[in-house]
């Protein structure tokens, strides 16, 4: 029996047809196919059966796994911390001579090196060398983010143990710009069927100490007339500022023409890319940030992948273009600049 054809075009109907009927109540396709093939996907029904059970073990262990070293990773992130702000000192064995660490190069003779506390401005110069951040970070944002002790991330988990999102925390201690004492970030997140369902975004209302403190606006006077004694009027433009970070997007998108929810896309997966690389990268390994170790990584990845992409060029050239590559090839990275660590005695970033 020869199969059924089809006109161009409806082929592919077809074939969603066919698989729409596999789905609910039989249309009678799969017993319509001959046994042995009816055979053959019994067998397949029967290993993807036991191929989800492995799955869903997996992802048991998995959680189990997690669960157990979730407080290895909490006290080793919570000794960090009180290095960081000075609470707790290297042991001995970890002790540099001043000769060695280069100490009091530029002071006058006879001058005391100053007594510094933990690691200054550790989370700022770790923050402005990651480029997806740094590129947040007017002048102002670093100068508040000078008081920034301790960020942290703590995952969210449902009644059955699944996980559900996760709330980043970051800890300052007190300043001039605002009273909290800690902002956070919640993001609650799902995956299903392969695609990230945005569930809720919340952030931490700041409590600014006035206006002229607040980096995500900027104060502007309106022009009076002429001769006018009124007192100048202002209105307040918003600006964009490390700390918008903590005033998330409302997801609800009903009244929206394309345009505004195209932006409201945007600033929902610019929230959720730094939310995650902040969980995954930089809360992890912030030494190696803070360090420029992580850029250098990053750095070393890039040229990987850009060697790969020149090698898949090459294959495609012509042998009477070898000459020339190789003159582009002589034109190496080794004249650019190089990205080099923030100065933690003189942070700067990014100035708008």
């Amino acid at each position: 029996r020869s199969p059924p054809r089809y006109n161009e075009g409806t082929l592919i109907e077809a074939m969603q047809q066919g698989l729409q009927n596999l789905v609910g109540s039989s249309s009678g396709y799969l017993e319509s196919l001959p046994a042995s093939v009816r055979s053959r996907l019994e067998y397949l029904d029967n290993l993807q059966g036991d191929y989800d059970t492995a799955e869903e073990a997996l992802n048991e262990e998995i959680k189990a796994l997690e669960k157990k070293y979730r407080p290895v990773f909490d006290k080793l992130t919570d000794l960090r911390r009180q290095v960081v702000t000075g609470a707790l000192e290297a042991p001995e064995e970890f002790k540099v001579d001043d000769d060695e660490a280069g100490e009091g190069e530029g002071e006058g003779e006879g001058e005391a090196a100053e007594e510094v506390s933990g690691i200054p401005d550790f989370w700022l110069v770790a923050l402005c060398n990651c480029e997806l951040i740094e590129e947040l970070i007017s002048q102002k944002d670093a100068e508040i983010l000078g008081h920034l002790i301790d960020v942290r991330c703590e995952d969210i988990f449902d009644e059955e143990g699944d996980e559900e999102g996760y709330k980043l925390t970051f800890e300052f201690s007190s300043n001039e710009y605002f009273s909290n004492k800690e902002l956070t970030l919640k993001i609650n997140a799902s995956t299903e069927n392969g695609m990230l369902s945005v569930d809720e975004l919340e952030g931490t209302k700041i409590n600014w100490t006035s206006d002229a403190k607040n980096p995500t606006i900027k104060i502007m006077k309106k022009k009076q007339k002429a001769g006018s004694k009124a007192k100048p009027m202002t209105k307040k433009e918003p600006v964009d500022s490390f700390f918008s970070l903590f005033t998330p997007p409302e997801l609800e998108m009903e009244d929206m023409d394309d345009a505004e929810a195209g932006k409201l896309q945007e600033l929902v997966e610019r929230t959720l890319a730094i939310g995650e690389f902040l969980r995954e990268d930089l809360i992890p390994h912030a030494v190696h940030w803070f360090t420029g170790e992580a850029i250098q990584d990053e750095d070393a990845e890039d040229d990987e992948d850009s060697e790969d992409d020149d090698d898949s060029e090459d294959d495609d050239d012509s042998e009477d273009d070898s000459e020339d590559d190789s003159e582009d090839e002589s034109d190496d990275d080794d004249d650019a600049p190089a990205k080099v660590p923030v100065d933690a005695e003189n942070p700067e970033c990014k100035q708008q």
